[in-house]
């Protein structure tokens, strides 16, 4: 979408919900490094996930998720997203720093960017899945569809969406996964 798409009132800028841009906080988080996809058929493996608790009162429209990937020899995975419904109850993995894209955002307390985390609950069908062969180096890219939605985590709810590698079959060596989200608060 462009500017040029989006309605201004009284020299205000406004998104297409009809809240001012200026009053929106960005922020993005990484796997500051890269995450293992493991080498065995089946397997699962949470990669990264932005997980907001119903403490939170603000909404969350992640409006762009980066996948990149190096490594990984003959075989075949897939990288999906999901929604989840709940972290596992104990998480593990690593929760990471969150930055604001504007160093005066705060983001709001209770937010959690983890990777490499136990699984989590997802919400059963994906809405990303990109397929990848063993081997070489790939990056996918999903951003809001122009005129679409974002993906929103909703206020006062708790939820997350999440990246995750499965493998098809078999990988001689496992593949290195790098993940970063970027998402307003409103």
């Amino acid at each position: 979408m462009t500017i040029t798409d989006r309605p201004v009132y009284n020299s205000i800028l406004y998104n297409e919900n009809g809240n001012p841009v200026s009053n929106s906080s960005s922020f993005i988080a990484s796997t500051n490094g890269t995450t293992s996809s493991g080498t065995v058929g089946g397997t699962t493996t949470s990669l990264a996930y932005l997980w907001h608790p119903n403490t939170v009162t603000k909404r969350i429209e992640i409006h762009r998720i980066d996948v990149s990937m190096g490594g990984g020899s003959s075989g075949n995975f897939m990288i999906r997203g999901a929604f989840i419904s709940a972290e596992n109850g104990t998480p593990g993995g690593t929760s990471q720093t969150i930055n604001g894209a504007d160093r005066d955002d705060t983001v709001s307390s209770g937010m959690i960017f983890r990777t490499g985390a136990n699984a989590p609950t997802r919400v059963a069908g994906d809405l990303l899945t990109w397929n990848s062969g063993g081997g070489g180096s790939a990056q996918y890219v999903w951003e809001k569809p122009l005129g679409g939605k974002p993906i929103v985590l909703r206020a006062s709810q708790s939820e997350g969406f999440e990246i995750r590698s499965v493998i098809g079959t078999a990988l001689l060596t496992a593949a290195t996964i790098s993940v970063t989200f970027y998402w307003t608060e409103i």
